[in-house]
C-alpha cells in the first residue's frame, strides 16, 4: 500500500513524453528477438533469483541481464510485448540489485551465503533506475537520478 501511495504522489509525465522514441532517433524496425529475450530473462530470474540465492548467482544474473539490456539498447518498443520486455529487464535488474544488497535471509527468500535473519535489515530497500547516468552514492551503492522506475524489497 505504501508503495502505491508513493507512486501516486509522484508527478506524472506529460503525454508528449510517450513520443520519446520518435524524438530520440530510436530504431523502429521490427524486433524478432522479443520472445527469446523474454524467455532468457525469465530463466535468469528463476535460476539465480529464486527462493534460494547467493551473491555469486545474483552477480551472474546482473551480468547476463546487462547483456540482454544491451541487445535492446537504442531500439524503440513498438508492441506491447516489447514494452513488457523493456519493463521486465529494468525490474529484473532492480530486484537483483536489491537482493544483492540485502545480506540476510528473510521472508520467502533464502541467501545461502547469509542464512540468518539480521535485525539491521528489518526495513525496506528502495532502488530506482532512471533514464540518466548511473551514479554511486557516498555509501558505495548504485543509484540513478532523473525519471525512474522503483522497486521496494
Amino acid at each position: 500500500r505504501r508503495a502505491a501511495e508513493h507512486i501516486a504522489s509522484q508527478p506524472q509525465p506529460e503525454a508528449s513524453e510517450g513520443l520519446y522514441w520518435q524524438e530520440n532517433g530510436l530504431r523502429e524496425e521490427p524486433q524478432n528477438d522479443t520472445q527469446e529475450l523474454t524467455v532468457e530473462s525469465q530463466g535468469l530470474m528463476t535460476k539465480y533469483l529464486g527462493i534460494r540465492r547467493d551473491a555469486e548467482g545474483i552477480g551472474k544474473a546482473l551480468v547476463e541481464l546487462n547483456i540482454l539490456q544491451r541487445r535492446r539498447a537504442g531500439r524503440a518498443a513498438m508492441t506491447t510485448a516489447e514494452l513488457d520486455l523493456r519493463a521486465r529487464l529494468t525490474v529484473d535488474e532492480l530486484i537483483a540489485r536489491a537482493a544483492l544488497r540485502r545480506q540476510e535471509s528473510r521472508g520467502g527468500h533464502y541467501r545461502t551465503d547469509y542464512p540468518e535473519k539480521q535485525a539491521a535489515w528489518a526495513h525496506h530497500v528502495l532502488d530506482s533506475k532512471a533514464l540518466a547516468e548511473q551514479e554511486e552514492d557516498k555509501d558505495g551503492h548504485d543509484f540513478w537520478t532523473g525519471r525512474a522506475i522503483s522497486v521496494m524489497a
